[in-house]
């Protein structure tokens, strides 16, 4: 009998390095859920861009697409104007990861997937999740990458992590802890370790369902997953 692949969940800060470890697992075979990338697309579908247009005016738009650094601006600086937004974009976005999710589950080809979604924790994703991994940095280092790799500044990271869960949560939630403070070399060898750890976890419980196979509860079989 085979078993499911595990799913993961990365959570942690703004600019704490979540997409690289993504990346990471992605080149070791993993399927990535990127929601960011979905989230994206959602707010260029035209039923979105016109909600947009006709609440948020013409302004928020730049050659006609969606501008996202002035939606954004305006979002986290308006705690209404930031509900609205989640209320268009949020639910069609869950849509697609969802489904995107319970493709790769079905596909037996994938032997781990991940979750990459800022909002993991507030979006009720974790529940989909086998394991909530934390990527750690410290905070002087994150700001330091969020200026230099986004333009944002100290205000604006400490804006838009006030609309998340805080960091204490998300670390609580965890079941794992990844430090991303040293080298890219010392986070891929932890990403491979764990990579490693999760994948032959799947093929035990996938072993032991087949030796046990007369007793089959608490056997994962083909489509369960929480959520």
């Amino acid at each position: 009998m085979l078993t499911n692949p595990k799913v993961i969940g990365l959570t942690g800060g703004i600019a704490s390095g979540k997409s690289l470890v993504a990346a990471m697992f992605a080149e070791l075979g993993a399927a990535v859920i990127d929601a960011d990338a979905i989230a994206r697309e959602v707010l260029r579908s035209p039923e979105v861009a016109e909600k947009l247009r006709k609440s948020w005016g013409h302004e928020t738009f730049h050659d006609g697409r969606p501008d996202r650094a002035r939606i954004a601006r305006i979002a986290f600086g308006d705690p209404a104007k930031l509900k609205e937004l989640t209320a268009w974009v949020h639910p069609p976005t869950l849509r697609e990861m969802r489904a995107q999710l319970d493709r790769a589950l079905e596909d037996r080809g994938v032997p781990l997937i991940v979750i990459d979604a800022p909002l993991l924790i507030e979006a009720d994703v974790a529940p989909w999740c086998d394991a909530l991994l934390f990527v750690d940095a410290a905070d002087p280092l994150r700001l330091a990458r969020a200026r230099a790799d986004r333009g944002w500044s100290d205000d604006e990271v400490i804006r838009r992590e006030a609309a998340q869960a805080s960091l204490a949560e998300k670390r609580a939630r965890a079941s794992v802890v990844l430090d991303n403070n040293g080298s890219a070399e010392d986070s891929r060898a932890a990403v491979a370790r764990l990579f490693r750890q999760w994948v032959s976890d799947s093929s035990s419980t996938a072993a032991s369902c087949r030796a046990q196979s007369t007793a089959r509860s608490g056997c994962p079989s083909g489509g369960e997953k929480n959520g």
